[in-house]
Protein backbone atom coordinates (compact mmCIF):
# COMPACT_ATOMS: atom_id res chain seq x y z
CA UNK A 1 0.00 0.00 0.00
CA UNK A 2 0.95 3.67 -0.14
CA UNK A 3 0.54 6.45 2.41
CA UNK A 4 -2.77 8.05 1.44
CA UNK A 5 -1.92 11.20 3.43
CA UNK A 6 0.89 11.98 1.02
CA UNK A 7 -0.07 14.99 -1.14
CA UNK A 8 1.67 13.37 -4.14
CA UNK A 9 -0.78 10.46 -4.09
CA UNK A 10 -4.24 10.45 -5.71
CA UNK A 11 -6.92 7.84 -5.06
CA UNK A 12 -8.81 7.06 -8.27
CA UNK A 13 -12.16 5.39 -8.92
CA UNK A 14 -12.12 1.67 -9.64
CA UNK A 15 -12.18 2.31 -13.38
CA UNK A 16 -10.70 5.17 -15.41
CA UNK A 17 -9.95 5.77 -19.06
CA UNK A 18 -6.29 5.81 -20.06
CA UNK A 19 -5.46 6.70 -23.67
CA UNK A 20 -2.90 4.51 -25.38
CA UNK A 21 0.22 6.54 -26.31
CA UNK A 22 0.97 7.69 -29.83
CA UNK A 23 4.20 9.48 -29.02
CA UNK A 24 7.36 7.73 -30.11
CA UNK A 25 9.25 8.84 -26.99
CA UNK A 26 7.23 6.51 -24.76
CA UNK A 27 8.49 2.96 -24.31
CA UNK A 28 5.55 0.57 -24.76
CA UNK A 29 5.63 -2.90 -23.21
CA UNK A 30 2.85 -5.32 -24.22
CA UNK A 31 2.99 -8.48 -22.07
CA UNK A 32 -0.13 -9.91 -23.70
CA UNK A 33 1.64 -9.92 -27.07
CA UNK A 34 3.17 -13.22 -25.93
CA UNK A 35 -0.25 -14.81 -26.22
CA UNK A 36 -1.11 -13.48 -29.67
CA UNK A 37 0.56 -16.37 -31.55
CA UNK A 38 1.73 -13.74 -34.03
CA UNK A 39 5.45 -14.18 -34.56
CA UNK A 40 7.92 -11.47 -35.48
CA UNK A 41 11.35 -11.87 -36.99
CA UNK A 42 14.59 -9.95 -37.38
CA UNK A 43 13.40 -8.75 -40.80
CA UNK A 44 10.25 -7.16 -39.33
CA UNK A 45 9.97 -3.64 -37.94
CA UNK A 46 8.13 -4.97 -34.88
CA UNK A 47 9.96 -6.08 -31.71
CA UNK A 48 11.27 -9.63 -31.91
CA UNK A 49 9.66 -11.88 -29.28
CA UNK A 50 12.04 -14.39 -27.69
CA UNK A 51 11.58 -17.09 -25.06
CA UNK A 52 14.32 -18.03 -22.60
CA UNK A 53 13.89 -21.05 -20.31
CA UNK A 54 16.11 -21.25 -17.22
CA UNK A 55 16.88 -24.22 -14.98
CA UNK A 56 13.74 -24.29 -12.85
CA UNK A 57 10.79 -26.66 -12.94
CA UNK A 58 8.04 -25.38 -15.23
CA UNK A 59 4.71 -24.96 -13.42
CA UNK A 60 2.53 -23.55 -16.19
CA UNK A 61 -0.81 -24.66 -17.62
CA UNK A 62 -0.21 -26.40 -20.92
CA UNK A 63 -2.50 -24.09 -22.91
CA UNK A 64 -0.68 -21.12 -21.40
CA UNK A 65 2.78 -22.43 -22.31
CA UNK A 66 1.66 -23.45 -25.79
CA UNK A 67 0.57 -19.89 -26.57
CA UNK A 68 3.87 -18.53 -25.28
CA UNK A 69 5.84 -20.95 -27.43
CA UNK A 70 3.88 -20.29 -30.61
CA UNK A 71 4.16 -16.51 -30.30
CA UNK A 72 7.97 -16.44 -30.11
CA UNK A 73 10.47 -16.53 -32.95
CA UNK A 74 13.58 -17.54 -30.98
CA UNK A 75 13.54 -20.13 -28.18
CA UNK A 76 16.61 -20.67 -26.03
CA UNK A 77 17.26 -23.03 -23.13
CA UNK A 78 19.96 -22.02 -20.67
CA UNK A 79 21.83 -25.24 -19.83
CA UNK A 80 19.60 -27.22 -17.43
CA UNK A 81 16.58 -25.35 -18.73
CA UNK A 82 16.63 -27.93 -21.52
CA UNK A 83 16.05 -30.68 -18.94
CA UNK A 84 13.06 -28.75 -17.62
CA UNK A 85 11.58 -28.28 -21.08
CA UNK A 86 12.13 -31.96 -21.91
CA UNK A 87 10.41 -33.12 -18.72
CA UNK A 88 7.51 -30.68 -19.14
CA UNK A 89 6.99 -31.74 -22.75
CA UNK A 90 7.03 -35.44 -21.83
CA UNK A 91 4.54 -34.91 -19.03
CA UNK A 92 2.16 -33.29 -21.50
CA UNK A 93 2.84 -35.87 -24.25
CA UNK A 94 4.07 -33.22 -26.71
CA UNK A 95 7.81 -33.90 -26.67
CA UNK A 96 8.26 -33.48 -30.42
CA UNK A 97 6.39 -30.14 -30.53
CA UNK A 98 8.81 -28.04 -28.47
CA UNK A 99 12.32 -28.02 -29.87
CA UNK A 100 14.50 -25.06 -28.82
CA UNK A 101 16.69 -23.31 -31.35
CA UNK A 102 19.70 -23.40 -29.02
CA UNK A 103 20.91 -24.75 -25.71
CA UNK A 104 23.66 -22.55 -24.27
CA UNK A 105 25.76 -22.44 -21.11
CA UNK A 106 28.63 -24.25 -19.45
CA UNK A 107 26.48 -27.39 -19.86
CA UNK A 108 27.26 -28.78 -16.41
CA UNK A 109 23.54 -29.41 -15.79
CA UNK A 110 22.47 -30.72 -19.20
CA UNK A 111 21.99 -34.50 -19.00
CA UNK A 112 23.06 -36.77 -21.86
CA UNK A 113 19.62 -38.17 -22.87
CA UNK A 114 18.25 -34.64 -23.20
CA UNK A 115 21.31 -33.46 -25.13
CA UNK A 116 21.09 -36.41 -27.51
CA UNK A 117 17.36 -36.00 -28.07
CA UNK A 118 17.46 -32.31 -28.91
CA UNK A 119 20.52 -32.76 -31.13
CA UNK A 120 18.52 -35.35 -33.08
CA UNK A 121 15.73 -32.77 -33.48
CA UNK A 122 18.02 -30.09 -34.89
CA UNK A 123 18.74 -28.02 -31.78
CA UNK A 124 22.13 -26.35 -31.79
CA UNK A 125 24.17 -26.63 -28.61
CA UNK A 126 26.67 -23.90 -27.81
CA UNK A 127 29.02 -24.47 -24.90
CA UNK A 128 30.37 -21.40 -23.12
CA UNK A 129 32.63 -22.54 -20.29
CA UNK A 130 33.46 -19.17 -18.72
CA UNK A 131 32.43 -18.85 -15.06
CA UNK A 132 32.66 -15.05 -15.23
CA UNK A 133 29.25 -14.99 -16.93
CA UNK A 134 26.05 -16.70 -15.82
CA UNK A 135 24.05 -18.92 -18.15
CA UNK A 136 21.51 -16.08 -18.24
CA UNK A 137 24.21 -13.70 -19.49
CA UNK A 138 25.31 -16.19 -22.14
CA UNK A 139 21.75 -16.69 -23.34
CA UNK A 140 21.07 -12.95 -23.60
CA UNK A 141 24.28 -12.47 -25.59
CA UNK A 142 23.27 -15.26 -27.96
CA UNK A 143 19.79 -13.81 -28.49
CA UNK A 144 21.21 -10.36 -29.25
CA UNK A 145 23.65 -11.79 -31.78
CA UNK A 146 20.90 -13.79 -33.49
CA UNK A 147 18.58 -10.77 -33.74
CA UNK A 148 20.89 -7.82 -34.31
CA UNK A 149 24.01 -9.44 -35.80
CA UNK A 150 22.71 -12.35 -37.91
CA UNK A 151 25.87 -12.36 -40.05
CA UNK A 152 27.88 -13.63 -37.07
CA UNK A 153 28.35 -17.41 -37.23
CA UNK A 154 28.00 -18.25 -33.54
CA UNK A 155 29.07 -21.86 -34.16
CA UNK A 156 32.56 -20.59 -34.97
CA UNK A 157 32.97 -18.57 -31.76
CA UNK A 158 35.13 -20.11 -29.05
CA UNK A 159 33.57 -22.36 -26.42
CA UNK A 160 34.76 -20.29 -23.46
CA UNK A 161 33.37 -16.75 -23.75
CA UNK A 162 33.04 -16.14 -27.47
CA UNK A 163 29.38 -15.12 -27.33
CA UNK A 164 29.83 -12.43 -24.67
CA UNK A 165 33.03 -10.96 -26.07
CA UNK A 166 31.71 -10.87 -29.63
CA UNK A 167 28.43 -9.27 -28.59
CA UNK A 168 30.17 -6.60 -26.48
CA UNK A 169 32.44 -5.73 -29.39
CA UNK A 170 29.47 -5.44 -31.77
CA UNK A 171 27.45 -3.28 -29.35
CA UNK A 172 30.34 -0.84 -28.96
CA UNK A 173 30.49 -0.37 -32.70
CA UNK A 174 26.85 0.62 -33.24
CA UNK A 175 24.55 3.52 -32.35
CA UNK A 176 21.32 2.90 -30.43
CA UNK A 177 18.98 3.29 -33.49
CA UNK A 178 20.74 0.36 -35.16
CA UNK A 179 19.35 -2.21 -32.75
CA UNK A 180 16.05 -3.97 -33.16
CA UNK A 181 13.81 -3.98 -30.11
CA UNK A 182 13.63 -7.36 -28.36
CA UNK A 183 10.82 -8.56 -26.09
CA UNK A 184 12.50 -11.21 -23.95
CA UNK A 185 10.26 -13.42 -21.82
CA UNK A 186 12.24 -15.33 -19.18
CA UNK A 187 10.68 -18.48 -17.69
CA UNK A 188 12.22 -19.91 -14.52
CA UNK A 189 14.06 -16.92 -13.07
CA UNK A 190 11.50 -15.76 -10.50
CA UNK A 191 10.19 -18.07 -7.75
CA UNK A 192 11.91 -21.09 -6.26
CA UNK A 193 15.20 -20.46 -4.43
CA UNK A 194 15.48 -16.89 -3.18
CA UNK A 195 19.16 -16.51 -4.11
CA UNK A 196 18.42 -17.56 -7.68
CA UNK A 197 15.60 -15.04 -7.86
CA UNK A 198 17.94 -12.29 -6.63
CA UNK A 199 20.59 -13.42 -9.13
CA UNK A 200 18.06 -13.11 -11.97
CA UNK A 201 17.08 -9.63 -10.80
CA UNK A 202 20.72 -8.55 -10.51
CA UNK A 203 21.73 -9.85 -13.94
CA UNK A 204 18.63 -8.37 -15.55
CA UNK A 205 19.42 -4.91 -14.18
CA UNK A 206 23.00 -5.13 -15.39
CA UNK A 207 21.91 -6.43 -18.79
CA UNK A 208 19.46 -3.55 -19.29
CA UNK A 209 22.22 -0.99 -18.67
CA UNK A 210 24.19 -2.56 -21.54
CA UNK A 211 21.21 -3.33 -23.79
CA UNK A 212 18.47 -0.68 -23.54
CA UNK A 213 16.85 -2.18 -26.65
CA UNK A 214 15.73 -5.28 -24.69
CA UNK A 215 12.47 -5.30 -22.73
CA UNK A 216 12.85 -7.89 -19.98
CA UNK A 217 9.67 -9.68 -18.90
CA UNK A 218 10.16 -12.24 -16.12
CA UNK A 219 7.46 -14.85 -15.56
CA UNK A 220 6.83 -15.96 -11.99
CA UNK A 221 6.76 -19.75 -11.94
CA UNK A 222 4.65 -19.88 -8.77
CA UNK A 223 2.11 -17.09 -9.22
CA UNK A 224 0.21 -15.72 -12.20
CA UNK A 225 2.20 -12.54 -12.70
CA UNK A 226 4.76 -10.88 -14.89
CA UNK A 227 7.72 -8.99 -13.44
CA UNK A 228 8.69 -6.21 -15.82
CA UNK A 229 11.90 -4.18 -15.74
CA UNK A 230 11.05 -0.67 -16.90
CA UNK A 231 13.88 1.55 -18.14
CA UNK A 232 14.42 5.08 -16.92
CA UNK A 233 12.02 7.51 -18.61
CA UNK A 234 8.45 7.31 -19.90
CA UNK A 235 6.81 3.89 -20.14
CA UNK A 236 3.38 2.49 -20.91
CA UNK A 237 2.31 -1.02 -19.94
CA UNK A 238 -0.26 -1.97 -22.60
CA UNK A 239 -2.55 -4.25 -20.59
CA UNK A 240 -6.36 -3.92 -21.02
CA UNK A 241 -8.15 -4.53 -17.73
CA UNK A 242 -10.90 -6.65 -19.26
CA UNK A 243 -8.53 -9.23 -20.74
CA UNK A 244 -6.69 -12.00 -18.96
CA UNK A 245 -3.74 -14.00 -20.21
CA UNK A 246 -5.89 -16.24 -22.41
CA UNK A 247 -8.28 -13.48 -23.54
CA UNK A 248 -10.94 -14.49 -21.03
CA UNK A 249 -13.16 -11.85 -19.40
CA UNK A 250 -11.66 -10.87 -16.04
CA UNK A 251 -14.95 -9.39 -14.82
CA UNK A 252 -14.53 -7.26 -11.71
CA UNK A 253 -11.33 -8.94 -10.52
CA UNK A 254 -8.66 -6.25 -9.93
CA UNK A 255 -5.16 -6.81 -11.29
CA UNK A 256 -2.63 -6.37 -8.48
CA UNK A 257 0.40 -4.20 -9.18
CA UNK A 258 3.56 -3.43 -7.21
CA UNK A 259 6.29 -0.86 -7.89
CA UNK A 260 9.63 -2.29 -6.82
CA UNK A 261 12.72 -0.01 -6.75
CA UNK A 262 15.16 -2.92 -6.63
CA UNK A 263 17.92 -1.12 -8.54
CA UNK A 264 17.89 1.95 -6.28
CA UNK A 265 15.70 4.94 -5.32
CA UNK A 266 13.39 6.35 -7.98
CA UNK A 267 11.02 9.27 -8.41
CA UNK A 268 7.87 7.87 -10.00
CA UNK A 269 4.78 9.27 -11.73
CA UNK A 270 1.88 7.00 -12.70
CA UNK A 271 -1.52 7.14 -14.37
CA UNK A 272 -3.88 4.16 -14.27
CA UNK A 273 -3.38 2.84 -10.73
CA UNK A 274 -5.89 2.93 -7.88
CA UNK A 275 -3.39 5.09 -6.02
CA UNK A 276 -1.53 7.16 -8.61
CA UNK A 277 1.60 9.04 -7.64
CA UNK A 278 3.19 12.24 -8.91
CA UNK A 279 6.97 12.71 -8.67
CA UNK A 280 6.89 10.34 -5.70
CA UNK A 281 10.09 8.96 -4.22
CA UNK A 282 10.24 5.24 -3.60
CA UNK A 283 13.10 3.13 -2.26
CA UNK A 284 13.59 -0.18 -0.49
CA UNK A 285 14.34 1.48 2.87
CA UNK A 286 11.57 4.04 2.43
CA UNK A 287 8.10 4.26 0.88
CA UNK A 288 6.84 1.49 -1.40
CA UNK A 289 3.73 1.12 -3.55
CA UNK A 290 2.67 -2.47 -2.92
CA UNK A 291 -0.76 -4.14 -3.19
CA UNK A 292 -1.82 -1.36 -5.53
CA UNK A 293 -3.96 -2.33 -8.49
CA UNK A 294 -4.68 -1.34 -12.05
CA UNK A 295 -7.77 0.79 -12.78
CA UNK A 296 -6.69 2.19 -16.17
CA UNK A 297 -8.76 0.49 -18.85
CA UNK A 298 -6.00 0.27 -21.46
CA UNK A 299 -2.96 0.05 -19.23
CA UNK A 300 -0.66 2.09 -17.03
CA UNK A 301 1.58 5.07 -17.71
CA UNK A 302 4.72 5.02 -15.59
CA UNK A 303 7.50 7.56 -15.63
CA UNK A 304 10.56 6.80 -13.53
CA UNK A 305 13.88 8.50 -12.81
CA UNK A 306 15.61 5.12 -12.50
CA UNK A 307 15.09 1.53 -13.61
CA UNK A 308 12.05 0.09 -11.86
CA UNK A 309 10.59 -3.40 -11.50
CA UNK A 310 6.82 -3.74 -11.73
CA UNK A 311 4.97 -6.92 -10.83
CA UNK A 312 1.55 -7.18 -12.47
CA UNK A 313 -0.92 -10.05 -12.41
CA UNK A 314 -2.40 -11.55 -15.52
Amino acid sequence: MVDESDSNITENPDCMHVVRPVSGDINVISPLSFFSCEKTSSTSNSPVKCLLILNQEIHLPFKFFDRLWKSTSIRICADGGANRLYNYSRQNSVLNEYTPNYIVGDLDSLIDPVRDYYLSQGTRIKKQGSQFYSDLDKSIALIDLLVNFPSVDVSKLDDYSGLEKTEVDRIKGQDRPFFKQIFLLVVGGIGGRFDQTIATISRTIQSLSQRPFIDFILLNSEHAEFVLLLPKGKNFIDFPTEKGFMDEDRGDNPRNVGLLPLSGPANVTTKGLKWDVQDWRTEMIGDLSLCNYQVGDNGIYLGTSSELFVNIEF
